[in-house]
């Protein structure tokens, strides 16, 4: 019946204002409104990435041989063309 459900929904928002902390709820959104901000002014950063002349030769392309390629070859060894 209406009148019952009526009662049901004012006890159960009378719990939610109890139980609720206005604090937490405000850094709440204030924290995720800073870190969508954050999304917005930086979308590509990468902590885990290299800058452009931090270059490793684990990071160029090998050719047949295991060498970088573009490495000279060893001392009288010859490199297929």
């Amino acid at each position: 019946d209406p009148s019952s459900r009526r009662s049901l929904l004012r006890q159960l928002q009378a719990l939610i204002k109890r139980t609720s902390n206005k604090a937490a709820q405000t850094s709440t959104c204030v924290l995720i409104l800073l870190f969508s901000l954050g999304l917005i002014l930086f979308p590509s950063y990468s902590p885990f990435r290299r800058g452009p002349g931090d270059s490793r030769d684990g990071d160029r392309p090998t050719g047949g041989n295991g060498e970088a390629a573009g490495a000279p070859a060893e001392a009288g060894g010859e490199r297929c063309p």
